[in-house]
């Protein structure tokens, strides 16, 4: 009995978790979104996409730590918590369809030579995204370990290569405005690789 109360209470934790995942995802994709539409920039499109893609996985992970929170019945003898394996499985195929449109859009303008450069402004957006992302990732990190939840694992690791991401991003866009605005469109290409390397992982 204290073992079970023991997995509920840090499936309690791990949902939590991912809640504040949820948030952080939204509140990121939302500004990079908005500043890759106004500040014209491919590449934080590209990774505000990644990020939405993350705000699907964080609620997939919550869904999935709430069933696995339900006591053993007739029909699941052992408990529910087998469902959170498949939330990470159905996040992956999302993640794998919005990669894939990435690559898609990136590659379409940078072979007609589609451009534009960035505003400068956007590394405010990716500034504010990237500290954000730092912390988040540290707390989601340390709620994995105290919980050993596979689920809050792969999201602290996205969390970190969503940080990395972020960085990139910045870098394309200061260079864009050097000169390099190709660069804005390749690093939107890499991104879209990356949402489909952590897709297949």
């Amino acid at each position: 009995m204290q073992t079970s109360d023991r997995q509920n209470q840090q499936l309690k934790i791990a949902a939590r978790g991912a809640l504040v995942g949820i948030v952080v995802y939204l509140i990121i994709s939302s500004l990079k979104l908005g500043a890759a539409y106004f500040f014209h920039s491919a590449s934080l499109r590209a990774d505000g996409l990644n990020n939405l893609t993350d705000i699907i996985s964080s609620i997939l992970i919550f869904i999935g730590l709430r069933i696995a929170r339900k006591p053993a019945d007739e029909d699941h003898y052992f408990g529910h918590s087998k469902f959170e394996p498949l939330a990470s499985f159905a996040t992956s195929l999302i993640m794998f369809t919005v990669g894939l449109e990435v690559i898609k859009s990136s590659a379409e303008r940078f072979i007609a030579q589609d451009y534009p450069t960035p505003d400068l402004q956007a590394l405010w957006v990716g500034l504010a995204a990237s500290v954000i992302l730092l912390v988040t990732q540290r707390y989601i990190h340390y709620l994995a370990q105290q919980t050993q939840s596979m689920g809050l694992k792969a999201s602290a690791k996205d969390l970190f290569s969503d940080f990395l991401t972020t960085l990139a991003t910045m870098v394309a866009i200061a260079a864009s405005s050097l000169g390099l605005a190709w660069l804005d469109i390749l690093t939107a290409l890499i991104i879209g690789a990356i949402i489909l390397h952590t897709a297949y992982t």
